[in-house]
């Protein structure tokens, strides 16, 4: 039995008096035990509290997507605290597989510039509304490819682009980057290019319009004339592609003004 002398160490949670050298290190040891597990239940309420405010971020995006003028948990999230939505981390990765067709032949996809405090609602609206393959977040250096759609035809990427405008105009930023040279709009805010999967076709080109390998190796030492490559390169795929490439009642040419002159 020991002896009721020495510290008295009741605020740790428990009482024990340190008697000698070997009665300290036991004291240590046993707060060691209590910290860990004060801090494991700390982790979880953490969790728990982070579960909630999740759920409310989304309900309260939910909300504005579906236009409900009195949102009153967006307030919350206009705290400075760490859960809105342009504190969080970018989370890139495909959200959605590319349908069958884009993945057989390619096809036309969709370059969207959002600023970082839209991004969540964005997807919130594609996860709901897009049946295309997507993904979020940008490849290494690239600007203006906040979120890339995978459509396939020129019709039905028309279509989605307009639909793109209509809903979640308000959410877009004006195309940068890579994207004022290699792609075309196809509506506000709503820049698109074909994806080639073709051993023949360079992966880029020139207002929507991929370069062949043998042009783009032309382009590299300086000896192509874009317009005339553009109006190959479109021929070519017209005869491969057809419809799917170039449209039905609105052509890519009505988007392309090198390919009219």
């Amino acid at each position: 039995m020991y002896q009721r002398q020495g510290v008295n160490t009741t605020g740790c949670g428990f009482r024990y008096y340190i008697k000698d050298v070997t009665d300290t290190k036991l004291f240590f040891i046993l707060s060691s035990i209590f910290l860990l597990r004060r801090i494991s239940e700390f982790a979880i309420f953490l969790e728990k509290t982070e579960i909630i405010f999740t759920f409310l971020r989304f309900w309260s995006i939910a909300m504005l997507l579906n236009n409900k003028k009195q949102n009153y948990f967006m307030k919350l999230f206009e705290s400075p605290i760490s859960f809105r939505s342009d504190h969080l981390p970018d989370l890139p990765g495909m959200m959605r597989a590319v349908t069958p067709s884009y993945n057989l032949h390619g096809g036309w996809k969709i370059h969207l510039n959002v600023a970082p405090s839209n991004r969540e609602y964005v997807g919130v609206w594609l996860s709901s509304n897009c049946n295309y393959g997507w993904k979020r977040g940008q490849s290494s250096g690239q600007t203006g490819k906040d979120f890339t759609i995978y459509v396939g035809s020129f019709a039905d990427t028309l279509n989605f682009a307009r639909l793109i405008s209509d809903k979640i105009k308000d959410f877009l930023l004006p195309a940068v980057g890579d994207t004022l040279n290699d792609d075309i709009t196809i509506a506000p805010n709503v820049m698109a290019r074909y994806d080639c999967y073709d051993s023949n076709f360079h992966q880029y080109g020139f207002h929507g319009i991929p370069f062949t390998n043998d042009q783009m190796s032309n382009k590299i030492w300086g000896n192509l004339n874009t317009q005339t490559a553009m109006r190959d390169a479109h021929k070519l795929l017209i005869s491969r592609y057809g419809d799917y490439y170039e449209g039905k009642k609105e052509k890519v040419d009505s988007f392309v003004p090198e390919l009219r002159k």
